[in-house]
């Protein structure tokens, strides 16, 4: 190799070019500074690389030096910690509807819950209510008398009954009274929620209401009372029955009453739970049948029916002392045996031919010749005669049945009230 030597002049390093020899001793030189400057990577598989730049003192150099091939992919590392978990990401769209799945098996009856929408009052649509006793709005209704069926005044002073057919009925009072729906067999309500609702309207706001009540000692029927504004309105309250609650009504009335007081009432409803449900019209004949089980009104007619034995309630018609006809009236399903109250012509004999099975003629001799009159429930009114028809009044009759003969258009009925 050849001898190289720092040209200071021209700041470079120069091949020694001089003949070797005893030359003399030079004067003492300036060593030159070598730096790097800087080191750079190469692709793989190129030469290497190294430059001079020259500097006040020296020379710096750069040098190009080729990575190295990709080596073989090492192991698998261990795995690292769980990261802690991300914020939620934004609700993607909905997906389309999937098909509907089969029918799951129908669930067990829940316990203590009610029927819920069915009312347990009886004609509750005093737009077209049931009215066998032929009430007119001229009647005045004394305390604990009826007026339309299953509806009574149960306290107080009279009430009168109008109604405007299509519209609603109007109670006009003439005192402090009471209007009033028993329910019967209420017992069974205690402990059971029930909502009262009304569609109704007074003449004096806040003057009368709407509630149920019960009078049994110790009882209460544990709710507030509807009152009624001057604007037709639908009310609801709630109720929850406790203690010996047997005797349980919904009472409409007053006890500061005013001159020319009224109400009008459209509709009513007390069903079992804790929401009151829409009020709908009930089924006339099905009304017509609940209403029947407390109270029958009948008019003799002249329609020939063949008849046998019968238990229950025969009527015999004759116009003068010819006989025409009978008819059958039983009373079966109704709340308690019933009294009979009869208006009109009319004698009733207990009259029946055990021989044939069959009724007998009428041939004279009145009730006091079959049966003692004494038995018989006295009636309270001055133009009826008022029999009860319990077992023990009948006792006299295998088949249980009685014969009764008027004229044409005697009224009688039979009367199973609360």
């Amino acid at each position: 190799m050849r001898p190289v030597r720092w040209d200071a002049e021209n700041k470079a390093l120069r091949e020694d070019t001089a003949v070797a020899g005893s030359g003399g001793s030079g004067g003492s030189g300036t060593a030159p500074t070598v730096t790097v400057a800087a080191t750079n990577t190469l692709t793989p598989g190129s030469d290497a690389t190294v430059s001079a730049a020259p500097t006040s003192t020296g020379v710096a150099l750069t040098f190009g030096i080729p990575a190295g091939s990709e080596g073989a992919t090492g192991a698998t590392g261990a795995t690292g910690a769980t990261g802690a978990t991300g914020a939620t990401g934004a609700t993607g769209a909905t997906g389309p509807a999937g098909k509907d799945g089969q029918d799951g098996q129908p669930g067990q009856p829940g316990s203590g819950g009610g029927s819920g929408g069915a009312n347990i009052l009886i004609n509750t649509d005093f737009r077209y209510p049931i009215n066998q006793r032929g009430i007119t709005g001229a009647d005045a209704i004394p305390a604990l008398g009826y007026g339309f069926d299953r509806w009574s005044v149960a306290s107080g002073v009279s009430v009168k009954m109008v109604n405007t057919a299509g519209s609603y009925t109007r109670f006009m009072f003439s005192g402090n009274a009471t209007v009033c729906q028993r329910i019967e067999s209420s017992l069974r309500l205690v402990g059971r929620p029930l909502v009262l609702s009304v569609r109704a309207r007074a003449s004096r706001a806040g003057a009368y209401t709407v509630s149920l009540v019960t009078t049994s000692s110790g009882a209460s029927a544990g709710g507030s009372s509807i009152s009624l504004g001057t604007a037709l309105g639908n009310f609801t309250t709630a109720y929850l029955p406790t203690g010996n609650a047997n005797d349980l009504r919904v009472v409409i009335g007053t006890s500061s009453y005013q001159s020319n007081d009224w109400v009008e009432m459209v509709s009513i409803k007390l069903e079992e739970g804790s929401v009151a449900t829409p009020w709908e019209p009930p089924d006339p004949v099905v009304e017509w049948t609940r209403c029947r089980r407390y109270f029958i009104n009948y008019m003799m007619d002249a329609k020939p029916v063949a008849v046998t034995r019968f238990p229950g309630l025969v009527v015999f018609r004759q116009s003068s002392s010819t006989v025409e006809g009978y008819g059958i009236v039983p009373h079966p399903g109704m709340y308690r045996p019933p009294d009979l109250s009869l208006n009109g012509s009319m004698t009733l004999l207990p009259y029946f031919n055990e021989a044939t099975d069959d009724l007998t003629k009428y041939n004279g001799g009145g009730i006091s010749a079959w049966y003692s009159v004494s038995s018989w429930m006295a009636s309270t009114e001055a133009t009826c005669m008022k029999f009860n028809l319990a077992p023990n009044n009948m006792n006299m009759f295998s088949a249980g049945v009685m014969v009764m003969h008027g004229r044409t258009g005697t009224k009688f009925h039979l009367d199973a009230e609360l």
